[in-house]
């Protein structure tokens, strides 16, 4: 920049500087700021001088201005002593450290500045706000001397004008005295509006406006078993559970909000004129009561005794809440002050829901212990069961054993019952439940209770799709409905529960197994024997044409049969008193399956000598098929039993092995597949195999092991005929196909028919292992095993 220009800038710079200068108004001067009227009081003294003891403090009153005075006082009662409550405007317990933060707060006041009327520079009472103070508090202590001080103004960032009562000098307190006290009494009431424990609750009654009908009257009592039940507007069972969980939370039922301190004159502002709910709990619970002396003697007092102290507590719930508060409802409680808001989710659990408040179980005692049960089904049919001194159930008109998984089952039935619904105050007589002449009746002695439990199944509530019964318990006048399948459960007849237990033998104490039945394919019977040895078992088939021929078995037909046999169930007792067995196909049965175990063991008490071995058991089961259906009856025995069809077919089963060779290809040198074209016959030469014919034609080894795998894993369907009066007649004389193995230095030599058994609906055809007369038959699939070619072992040139 140039000089010129510089000057010329510095030159308008100072002109206007002087203009602003003088242009300028003078400012007022300020106000001189008062001096405080006693400066020596700069260093901090105590309000209070000297300030009392928190503890020696047993009442504060807040005086708003306005509003009515709150007073609090403090406990002296041994268990309460020390503890604060609210006595007016209202009596309410109170959080004890919030009086006594009011407490330590004035007590401590220390002030700065002193200001006394009529000195120089003192701050007037309407300045200081104390004209007429927003507020006033007064400690008392046990002597009467109180403490009190006036709040005024803010006097800085952290000092309040302040004034003792009765006094007329204000002082400057190093402290902000805003929040002093609460806004609201409101805000010192206990939240806390019904407390007591749970456990105590006896009774519980509620009176429920509905927003449409009338009002219902609940009453609900617990019984000493800790039950609770209906006895308004119905008897029935109450949901424990739920009546527990709505107990729990009026036994510590919270206000959200207290929104009235006074007992509301207008109630229906708040919907407490005529509430949503009225709700009354009774608790009773065992006190020791110290008894009363009248001297000082040196006589021994008396022990407490103990009393029952009973309270009611009772309470008014709307159905609104404030415009601004969805999730809230007015609450009142009876005799008391005042109304508070609570949580509709509360509400909720205090609100009777008979669907969930009642419960659908039938029965909520245990059924299971019952020791007698009276049955009398739709048929007509009736019976009396008993538990005898062993636990086992019984009947009681014949003696015969019913069956503990039967009896289990239908007491499991009874305790599971659900009523889909109840039809309340109704008329047991009335003919559309059928209850007069029942279909169905169940009595139940139970132990530990006079009378015995009954229930009565009636008519379905509809008669078309009869989807749903009726049934009553005891003398209720609520019918409950229940779904059809439990109403059939309950009506089985009386044989249901006979035992089904046919034969109970361990396994492992089976010595022998020997079963009769008809050739189903030679007609005819056949027999075999199966015997246990050591736990293995072998097959001897009566017949044989090998002298005491033993074959290995088929291990899972056998350990089938042999568990089957172990725990027979039937399917059903068809009769447990005997009678013409003729129909079930059981005069002339069909199988008979004899079984020998081991007899019981005797054992001897100590020093009683070794134990004894009892001579074998030998028990004898009669099976028939008749009328579609399988049926059993033990020798000797009364009961006629219908089998299900798999436990039969384990009866008829073949138990012999089906392998048909049995060689180890690893162990052949020779086989020969002969049909009526010719014979194929290929020998082991080293490593390798030929054609026996012709030994130079290249052969491809690895398809003579793999026919010799097909051959070692033959199987032949089942053995129709041991020790055979003719092969012939089974086209075995002239076969149309063999197959010879030597393997291990034995000879096997497999024969097959070009005949077809007629009976098997697979086609199977007959075959039998050379130098035996015991036929079996093979599908057409194990046959095609052994249809070869030559030219399919050819080894090819270039291979």
């Amino acid at each position: 920049m140039k000089f010129k220009t510089t000057a010329i800038l510095s030159v308008v710079l100072i002109g206007l500087l002087g203009w602003i200068l003088w242009e300028k108004p003078q400012l007022a001067e300020p106000e001189a700021t008062p001096e405080p009227s006693d400066m020596s009081s700069v260093a901090q003294r105590g309000l209070f001088d000297p300030a009392p003891e928190s503890e020696s403090i047993v009442e504060v009153t807040v005086a708003r201005r306005g509003v009515d005075p709150w007073r609090f006082e403090k406990a002296t009662e041994e268990g309460d002593k020390g503890k604060w409550r609210l006595v007016e405007p209202f009596g309410s317990v109170v959080p004890s450290y919030e009086v006594d933060n009011i407490v330590r707060t004035v007590k401590d006041l220390t002030y700065e500045i002193k200001h006394t009327p009529g000195e120089p520079g003192a701050v007037s009472p309407e300045k200081a706000g104390l004209e007429s103070p927003r507020i006033e508090i007064t400690l008392e202590d046990g002597e009467g001397t109180t403490y009190a001080v006036q709040v005024g103004r803010q006097a800085g960032n952290n000092s309040t004008y302040v004034r003792r009562g009765g006094e007329a000098d204000i002082y400057v307190v190093k402290r902000s005295l805003e929040n002093v006290a609460k806004k609201n009494v409101n805000d010192y009431r206990d939240r806390a509006l019904v407390q007591f424990a749970a456990a105590d609750a006896t009774s519980i009654e509620i009176l429920q406006r509905p927003e449409q009908g009338e009002p219902v009257q609940y009453r609900l009592v617990k019984h000493d078993g800790g039950d609770w039940v209906f006895e308004e507007p119905f008897n029935a069972d109450a949901a424990d559970q739920t009546l527990n969980g709505a107990i729990s939370a009026v036994s510590r039922l919270r206000a959200t909000e207290w929104v009235e301190y006074r007992r509301a004159d207008g109630l229906g502002r708040f919907g407490l004129q005529f509430p949503a709910l009225e709700i009354e709990v009774t608790t009773e619970k065992v006190v020791l009561a110290e008894p009363a002396t009248g001297d000082d003697s040196e006589e021994p007092k008396p022990e407490a005794a103990e009393q029952t102290e009973i309270e009611r507590f009772k309470f008014a719930v709307s159905d609104r809440g404030p415009l601004s508060n969805d999730s809230s409802v007015y609450f009142m409680l009876d005799g008391g002050d005042g109304v508070a808001l609570i949580s509709k989710a509360t509400v909720a659990k205090l609100t009777p829901e008979l669907e969930k408040w009642r419960t659908m179980d039938i029965f909520t005692m245990p059924i299971a212990g019952a020791t007698q049960i009276r049955l009398r089904t739709a048929g007509g049919m009736s019976a009396e069961l008993v538990k005898d001194a062993r636990g086992q159930w019984i009947f009681e008109e014949t003696g015969a054993r019913a069956g503990l998984s039967a009896v289990k089952e239908l007491l499991d039935t009874i305790a599971g019952l659900k009523a889909l619904g109840f039809v309340d105050a109704a008329d047991p007589g009335d003919a559309k439940f059928g209850l007069q002449s029942p279909r169905t009746e169940v009595v139940l002695t139970l132990p530990g209770r006079d009378q015995p439990e009954r229930i009565v199944v009636g008519n379905p509530t509809d008669e078309v799709s009869k989807r749903v019964y009726y049934l009553r318990r005891g003398e209720s006048v609520s019918i409950a409905k229940i779904r059809a399948a439990d109403a059939a459960l309950l009506d089985r007849p009386p044989t249901e529960y006979l035992d089904k237990q046919i034969i109970n033998v361990a396994s492992g104490a089976m010595q022998r197994i020997k079963v009769t039945r008809p050739n189903t394919l030679l007609g005819g019977t056949e027999v075999f024997s199966l015997i246990n040895t050591g736990g293995t078992w072998s097959l001897t088939p009566e017949g044989s044409s090998g002298a005491d021929a033993s074959f290995s078995t088929d291990s899972a037909a056998t350990a089938k049969l042999a568990t089957t046999l172990s725990s027979l169930i039937a399917q059903r007792v068809v009769s447990s008193a005997g009678g013409d067995v003729t129909e079930y196909g059981l005069g002339a049965p069909s199988v008979r399956v004899a079984i020998t175990h081991d007899g019981p063991r005797i054992i001897k008490p100590q020093g009683g000598g070794a134990d004894e071995d009892t001579p074998a058991v030998t028990i004898e089961l009669h099976v028939a098929s008749a009328a579609g259906g399988y049926y059993a009856k033990l020798q000797g025995g009364s009961s006629i039993y219908q089998l299900r069809k798999s436990d039969y077919e384990a009866l008829v089963a073949d138990c012999h092995k089906k392998t048909v060779m049995g060689f180890q290809q690893s162990q052949a040198t020779s086989v020969a597949v002969e049909d009526l074209e010719g014979t194929i016959r290929f020998d082991q030469k080293g490593d390798g195999w030929v054609f026996a014919a012709e030994p130079d034609l290249p052969i491809d080894s690895k398809k003579v092991t793999n026919l010799l795998i097909q051959l070692q894993d033959l199987r032949l369907k089942r053995y129709i005929g041991y020790g055979v009066d003719s092969l012939a007649e089974f086209g075995l004389d002239a076969p149309a196909k063999s197959v010879t193995v030597a393997a291990d230095g034995e000879t096997i030599k497999l024969l097959v028919s070009a005949k077809a058994c007629p009976q098997d609906a697979d086609g199977s055809v007959y075959a039998v292992i050379a130098g035996t007369s015991d036929v079996f038959i093979m599908t057409p699939d194990s046959v095609s095993r052994f249809d070869i070619s030559l030219d399919d072992f050819e080894k090819a040139d270039d291979s």
